[in-house]
């Protein structure tokens, strides 16, 4: 018997091209018509046989406006291979748009004149690695924040020190201004009762500090100005005591303050206020300002003294943390969702890990169930890769056909251990 006997039919070679693991079809002509297709690759498009004949495009309507009907073009058009890995594809199954992600290649097969006769379409469903490899830089990416919201915490730590650092100083310095505010009290009273209020005397002492002084009296027009009010606003005592410095607050200030000073000289009482007002450079300073009635000898009202200091740093340090406090807070509603999403993802790759080892354990049954048969049956098993023309067989064949146990086998190798009469 001629060895042409044993040779597989088309049909025989079909049915062994079906059950390949490897997804894989053979498409004609640029609109890559389904020539065939094994059973891996139907069950990746979720179609049946009924797509063989018709183009990729006609049997999966859904490839329409994603890129792959077009490297069809390009393959056969030009004879190329196009491949790709981690390759997203939204497929059609059961009625529902589903994405997958894909290994994947496009080859031109060509004649011996070069020609090209179809394109070999291969395809590995990598979607399990990739969501598993995206879910891993999802939660390294919230490693990186948890690491974040530490420094951060680190940083808020080191701000609240600052902070309570800065406060204690202000304590001191209000705590001496109460003093000096006190003292200079004491001194106008003194100075009234005794020598009714000694000018000199008075102005010696405000033009010899830095704390912003001036006098109003029971009108509330102003009668004396300190040094540091013309250094401040760079605005002459004669200016200052025509047009006042009232211009200089800043406008979301202004209405507020004038109303504390306004109706505190109303009622004859102390009052204190804090202001942004602008400066000669051109800048807005913070002033704390506080003002304990004057009284002439009799008691009676006799206007203001005045006192201010410049608070703009305690300001922009209570500004800072405020933002910093914002900060956190934003950061913290972020980290609550992002543990939110890490716990679903986790939930979802325990899941898959518990399938996966219930699917190795029944694969791992199924192998050593069909090994016992065989040997118990004394069954010869043997496939051939078309390719190739490798023979892969059992020792039992082997042993029958009187072949090297140890060496691979081609399909020559079979023909001649088979009696030529046969």
């Amino acid at each position: 018997m001629h060895h042409q006997n044993y040779l597989l039919s088309n049909e025989q070679l079909l049915q062994v091209f079906n059950l390949t693991h490897t997804a894989t079809a053979i498409h004609i002509t640029e609109d890559a018509i389904i020539q065939e297709a094994n059973d891996a690759m139907l069950r990746i498009w979720g179609k049946d046989r009924s797509v063989i004949g018709k183009s990729l495009e006609e049997a999966l309507p859904e490839l329409k406006g994603q890129p792959f009907i077009d490297m069809f073009k390009k393959v056969w058009n030009e004879g190329l291979t196009i491949s790709g890995k981690d390759t997203a594809a939204d497929l059609e199954i059961n009625g529902e748009i589903l994405t997958f992600y894909f290994d994947f290649e496009y080859k031109a097969i060509k004649d011996e004149s070069g020609k090209v006769i179809c394109i070999l379409h291969t395809a590995i469903d990598v979607t399990e690695r990739f969501l598993k490899k995206e879910a891993e830089e999802r939660a390294a990416e919230k490693e990186i924040a948890l690491q974040r919201e530490q420094e951060l915490n680190e940083e808020l730590a080191a701000s609240n020190e600052e902070l309570l650092s800065t406060n204690e100083e202000l304590q001191v310095a209000q705590e001496k201004l109460s003093i000096l505010n006190n003292e200079l009290e004491e001194r106008v009273v003194k100075r009234v009762s005794e020598l009714s209020e000694s000018e000199d005397r008075f102005r010696t002492m405000a033009e010899g500090t830095d704390i912003f002084i001036a006098v109003g009296d029971e009108t509330g027009a102003a009668i004396y100005f300190n040094k540091p009010w013309v250094e401040l606003t760079g605005r002459s005592v004669e200016d200052l005591l025509e047009f006042g410095w009232a211009d200089l607050i800043h406008p979301e200030d202004r209405d507020r303050y004038v109303g504390i000073y306004l109706s505190a000289l109303e009622k004859q009482e102390p009052f204190a206020g804090e202001f942004r007002i602008l400066n000669k450079k051109g800048n807005y300073r913070w002033l704390l300002a506080s003002g304990p009635p004057r009284l002439h000898p009799d008691g009676t009202f006799a206007g203001y003294i005045s006192s201010c200091i410049d608070i703009t740093d305690r300001k922009q340090h209570q500004e800072e943390l405020q933002e910093l406090n914002e900060e956190m807070a934003a950061a913290n509603e972020e980290l609550a969702a992002t543990n939110e999403e890490l716990a679903a993802t986790n939930e979802e790759l325990a899941q898959t890990h518990n399938d996966l080892v219930a699917y190795i354990k029944k694969l791992s049954d199924s192998e050593e169930k069909l090994l016992q048969a065989i040997e118990t049956g004394k069954m010869g098993t043997w496939s051939i890769d078309p390719n190739t023309m490798k023979v892969t067989m059992s020792a039992f064949v082997k042993d029958l056909l009187g072949l090297d146990m140890e060496k691979e086998v081609d399909i020559d190798d079979v023909m001649k251990a088979v009696h030529q009469d046969y």
